[in-house]
């Protein structure tokens, strides 16, 4: 039986500002749509430059796992859960191993460690294919919730959480978190809705594309018993990226049976503020799948991705950005000049830290999976 004694009683770990608009302190997003001309022109006047930093490798190379930057004492470090490796198409078995690495005064990373497994009691749990949030937990500790994806043998229909060892820093003592998912998803991503809300969006239910949106809420401190219907994406996709930037939770990408999506979602609110459906927001143009997403301050970053299709796309380089306009719209996110990664890369894995971002692995343009780990300043 998974371990479920250290369960998050508030399990979101955002500041509160980040919902500020939603509670009456600011403009709420609007539910009707921006105007057509807001919905076509690449905003202007964004700052044109990325400089990325070559790390040192990750130990083997690696895709679809997930990535979380955690403090230990008056130190962050870069965690990395599970993933797989082998070829698009060809992958390897998933693996159970966390890895960490000390993100530096200077924002660089230090040298790659092992920092635990992913199991329940002796049982290890190898996954890929899943997507991880920050989580707080009761003692004060940090930790996080993973959720999604696969172990190669079967769907993981599970949360699974962990707060960080205050001594050794290890991801070690995983537990089930309380919501029970009726089935897996692979290719979801898994946000917070609002500090009383997770969710499980999109992905593929045996290998079929869904619109379903999964929601658990926090009531009185603890979560529900399962996972029930939320809203539903304008149209089922897998393999596309999310963030949240200013209290709403943006979907960039992703593919379904129709081809590959181009276009960026947010959610709306009712008027008490609860997510009640989604909204254009902008378009990347081209359509892009398995590409990653980071925010820095209300700009959108967009890195990597396959173009042109999921089983004959290219992977690329380019980085995509936009600023939130006062109406929640992006607009069509255009490439940041001079600031496309160094070589291309799908299904990157991706996370940010006090305005920095950090790619670690994913596909080269070869299919091969790559140990190349890049970080960098986001302007």
């Amino acid at each position: 039986m998974p371990d479920t004694s250290r369960l998050p009683r508030l399990a979101l770990a955002l500041p509160l500002s980040a919902f500020a608009a939603l509670a009456g302190c600011g403009d709420p997003a609007p539910t009707t749509a921006p105007d057509a001309g807001a919905m076509t022109t690449p905003d202007a006047g964004l700052v044109d430059e990325i400089a990325w930093h070559v790390e040192a490798d990750y130990p083997t190379p690696v895709v679809f796992a997930s990535a979380s930057v955690l403090p230990v004492g008056d130190r962050r470090y870069l965690y990395v859960v599970g993933g797989q490796a082998g070829t698009y198409g060809a992958p390897t078995d998933p693996v159970p191993d966390v890895r960490r690495a000390e993100i530096l005064p200077d924002h660089t990373l230090g040298a790659w460690e092992d920092a635990g497994r992913l199991s329940t009691g002796m049982r290890p749990i190898p996954l890929a294919g899943h997507h991880a949030i920050q989580l707080h937990f009761d003692d004060g500790s940090e930790g996080v919730a993973v959720a999604g994806g696969g172990t190669g043998a079967s769907d993981l229909p599970l949360v699974l959480t962990c707060p960080v060892d205050p001594s050794s820093g290890a991801l070690s003592g995983w537990g089930r978190f309380d919501p029970m998912l009726t089935e897996g998803a692979w290719f979801a991503t898994f946000e917070p809705f609002d500090p009383h809300m997770l969710a499980l969006i999109g992905g593929t239910l045996a290998g079929t594309p869904t619109a379903r949106v999964v929601v658990a809420p926090v009531l009185n401190g603890a979560m529900s018993a399962t996972f029930i219907d939320g809203p539903p994406l304008p149209s089922p996709r897998f393999g596309h990226a999310s963030a949240m930037i200013g209290g709403e939770v943006y979907v960039i990408g992703g593919a379904n049976d129709d081809g590959v999506l181009n276009e960026v979602v947010r959610t709306t609110r009712d008027a008490t503020m609860h997510v009640e459906g989604w909204l254009d927001a902008g378009s990347t143009g081209s359509g892009l799948v398995f590409a990653g997403a980071a925010v820095a301050e209300s700009s959108l970053y967009v890195l990597g991705g396959l173009v042109g299709g999921v089983d004959d796309g290219t992977a690329t380089a380019r980085v995509l950005t936009s600023t939130v306009r006062a109406d929640g719209s992006l607009g069509v996110l255009r490439p940041v000049d001079g600031g496309a990664l160094p070589a291309p890369v799908a299904a990157p894995i991706v996370a940010t830290d006090a305005g920095h971002v950090y790619v670690v692995g994913g596909y080269g343009a070869d299919g091969q999976a790559t140990a190349r780990v890049l970080s960098s300043r986001l302007p």
